[in-house]
C-alpha cells in the first residue's frame, strides 16, 4: 500500500504590516523551526564568508548563497542595515533583500526598516533575521559573529531540510523555546505559527486548538495572552 504524501504547507504571506512587532509575531514560528533545521546540518562548524561570491561556507564543505541584511555592533549595540553601511563595501547584488526591506518599510511606515543606523535592544539581530527569512521565504538565516559584531544574512538552499507538515510535535517542543528568546505576543505568534504550518485552528476564550487530521495541539493562555501550557494528541493517522 503506497503512502500518500502530505499536502504542502500553505503559501505564507504577511497579513499585517502595521509594525515591526506584527511582522515578528507572524514570522517567528516558522523561522525558528527552519533555524533548527539549519542548525542540524551546520552544527558548530566554523564559518567563512566570501562577499564577492555571495557565499557562506561552513567547515569548508557546506556552501550557501546568501543575502546580507545588516549587522549588529557589540561596541555600542547598534544595528546598521546593509544599505546604510557604505564603509564595508558590500557588493550591491548582496543587498537586494536589504533594499527591498527598506522599500517595504517606507511603504508601510515601519521605522525599524527605514532607519539606517540605530540603537537596539539585546537580540535584535535575531529579530531582523526572523523577519527577513519570513519576508523572502528563505531557508534560514545566520548570525555570523566576527568579534566586534554580528553580520546577519539570509540563506537559500535545498541542502537545508524543509519543514515536515506531519511532524506537528515540533510545535509543542519548539514554541516554548521560541517565546523564551524573542519578545512576542504569545497568542498571536502561536496562531500564526499553527496557521503557517497548515493546521486548522479554533479559538475558544483562553485556548487555541490546532489540528491536523486526528492530531491536535492545545495551547492555553492567560487573559494577557501569555502562554500557560501546551500539550498535544499526536497519534499518527
Amino acid at each position: 500500500m503506497s503512502h500518500t504524501p502530505p499536502p504542502p504547507l500553505p503559501v505564507f504571506t504577511f497579513q499585517d504590516w502595521s509594525s515591526w512587532q506584527a511582522l515578528l509575531n507572524q514570522s517567528a514560528g516558522m523561522s525558528f523551526e527552519m533555524q533548527q533545521n539549519l542548525g542540524d546540518i551546520i552544527g558548530d562548524q566554523d564559518w567563512q564568508i566570501d562577499l564577492p561570491a555571495a557565499r557562506l561556507t561552513f567547515g569548508g564543505q557546506l556552501n550557501f548563497p546568501i543575502q546580507i541584511l545588516g549587522s549588529l555592533s557589540f561596541q555600542d549595540h547598534t544595528w546598521m542595515w546593509g544599505w546604510a553601511n557604505s564603509q564595508s563595501n558590500i557588493p550591491e547584488p548582496l543587498l537586494t533583500q536589504a533594499n527591498t526591506l527598506r522599500e517595504l518599510g517606507e511603504k508601510h511606515r515601519i521605522p525599524e526598516m527605514t532607519t539606517g543606523h540605530f540603537e537596539v535592544p539585546e537580540g535584535f539581530e535575531y529579530q531582523a533575521g526572523t523577519i527577513g527569512r519570513g519576508v523572502f521565504q528563505a531557508d534560514g538565516y545566520y548570525c555570523a559573529n566576527y568579534g566586534t559584531g554580528t553580520l546577519v544574512a539570509t540563506i537559500k538552499s535545498d541542502l537545508i531540510p524543509k519543514i515536515d507538515p506531519e511532524a506537528i510535535e515540533r510545535v509543542i517542543t519548539l514554541f516554548p523555546q521560541l517565546i523564551s528568546g524573542l519578545p512576542l505576543d504569545h497568542r498571536a505568534a502561536f496562531l500564526h505559527y499553527a496557521t503557517a504550518r497548515g493546521l486548522e485552528t479554533i479559538e475558544e476564550d483562553t485556548i487555541i486548538l490546532a489540528t491536523r487530521g486526528i492530531q491536535e495541539v492545545v495551547a492555553t493562555f492567560n487573559e494577557q495572552g501569555i502562554l500557560q501550557g501546551i500539550e498535544g494528541k499526536l497519534a499518527k493517522s
